[in-house]
């Protein structure tokens, strides 16, 4: 391959072995390749991470997405839209303490929302 869509260069990558200081090549929406810069393809655009940190996305693991109760404010739908606009790729959902059979009503209403088929983990209730 000549060229790729896109090269991030000069960034640092956290591997097994720790922080490395690699590019990465993009062709369409997919990491192609994770390597030094000389042993890529140049890229159709190439932008300069200048060292610092490149991850894939942003884990957030206290959310609250007020459904139960308060929707007004947010629900799931608004609330992971928010926070995939951000750079948030997963969430991690703690209870909002409204209704009596919490655990049960979140089930439910993550089932409404959600499936394992589009990429989302039910959680598990005993």
């Amino acid at each position: 391959m000549d060229r790729t869509d896109l090269i991030i260069k000069n960034g640092e990558v956290l591997t097994r072995d720790g922080l490395r200081r690699v590019a990465i090549a993009i062709q369409g929406e997919k990491i192609i390749a994770v390597d030094t810069e000389c042993n890529l393809p140049r890229g159709a655009e190439e932008i300069d991470a200048g060292g610092r940190v490149v991850i894939p996305g942003f884990i957030d693991t206290h959310v609250h997405f007020r459904e139960p109760g308060y929707t007004h404010k947010e629900n799931w739908e608004s609330g992971s839209k928010a926070a995939a606009g951000g750079g948030v790729t997963m969430v991690v959902a703690d209870y909002y303490h409204c209704v009596e059979d919490y655990f049960e009503t979140f089930v439910r209403i993550y089932d409404e929302h959600f499936s394992q088929q589009n990429g989302f983990w039910r959680p598990y209730v005993e």
